[in-house]
């Protein structure tokens, strides 16, 4: 989840946090304001799911606090990372339908774990262009399964 969070600075010692009122808004690059169920607010904080996020993006985060007659205004930028190339690899390259364990991984890229989301699969032997998933999404950056076997033809195209 990104988070952000409006703090007053100075003196606030005389301030009923009770009574801040913050309004949040998060919008991207082209304009399009994200609707309120797609973010989580509690008073002076605000988080947006980064599945919800779109990789190469400058997000605007902005808040409203009023305290009586009294009123702020913040207003920043958030950019997401850039997408990022990768490699995966299936191993053994080749085994035996529903015998042959065969491990999907993401072999080279320079990220943290946990931000990316997978899904590892392969394509449809019999229209080479559907993709069947062999997990859902996933923050693993490797799977282990066995493969079906191929219709009419010796080998499976994979994807991830």
């Amino acid at each position: 989840m990104a988070a952000f969070k409006a703090q007053l600075i100075g003196e606030t010692s005389t301030i009923n946090s009770n009574n801040l009122n913050f309004t949040w808004k998060f919008t991207d690059s082209s304009g399009t304001v994200f609707q309120l169920k797609d973010l989580s607010i509690y008073k002076n904080s605000m988080g947006v799911l980064i599945s919800k996020l779109e990789r190469s993006n400058v997000y605007q985060v902005e808040t409203n606090v009023t305290y009586g007659t009294a009123k702020g205004y913040l207003k920043t930028n958030y950019e997401t990372e850039p997408n990022m190339p990768f490699e995966f690899s299936v191993e053994p390259p080749e085994g035996e339908p529903h015998k042959t364990v065969f491990t999907f991984s993401v072999t080279s890229q320079d990220t943290l774990d946990g931000l990316y989301q997978y899904v590892f699969g392969y394509f449809n032997p019999v229209d080479k262009s559907s993709q069947i998933p062999i997990y859902q999404k996933s923050t693993n950056r490797y799977q282990r399964t066995m493969l079906p076997v191929p219709e009419n033809q010796n080998y499976l195209t994979c994807y991830v």
